[in-house]
């Protein structure tokens, strides 16, 4: 019976964020209309409409799952509405990146810049590629995680002097 009251305790907390989170969107939207209006009218027309439809589903699935005890689903669901949202916050701004005259283009870093990102980049990942690979074979394989036995000629080892 534990683990049901844990499972039911969690699942009222989660609903209760949910309809928190929900209401602080539509209290936000507000404060972007009233702060942000071209904010506001890319998100409420176009592409930044159907990425805050998105979200909203997304959010509602998340919801109904959490009501149902489904938590696993509920957490990629709710992965879903915010990544949604931040594409939706995107787009209601495009092609500008910042309020004003600058656009992505605008703020597109040059050829150079990008060429030694680009690089940093592969050399980042030949270090760290091959370290994950040996990181979860050894995982996989069990060589990870169990506890050893004691140190030879500590306090736990049996049979000292």
């Amino acid at each position: 019976a534990g683990e049901a009251e844990l499972a039911e305790a969690f699942r009222r907390r989660a609903l209760g964020a949910a309809v928190a989170a929900g209401a602080v969107a539509l209290g936000g939207l507000a404060v972007v209309n009233s702060d942000a209006p071209d904010l506001f009218d890319g998100l409420t027309s176009g592409l930044g409409l159907l990425a805050v439809i998105a979200s909203a589903l997304a959010g509602l699935v998340t919801i109904w799952l959490i009501a149902g005890g489904r938590f696993e689903p509920a957490r990629y669901t709710s992965a879903v509405a915010v990544g949604a949202i931040v594409a939706g916050w995107a787009l209601a701004q495009r092609p500008y990146v910042l309020p004003g005259e600058l656009t992505l283009h605008d703020a597109a870093a040059g050829q150079p810049t990008l060429i030694f990102t680009l690089v940093g980049v592969v050399f980042a990942l030949a270090i760290i590629v091959p370290s994950l690979v040996v990181l979860f074979r050894l995982k996989l394989e069990g060589r990870i995680g169990h506890q050893p036995g004691p140190i030879a000629g500590t306090a736990g080892e049996e049979g000292g002097r």
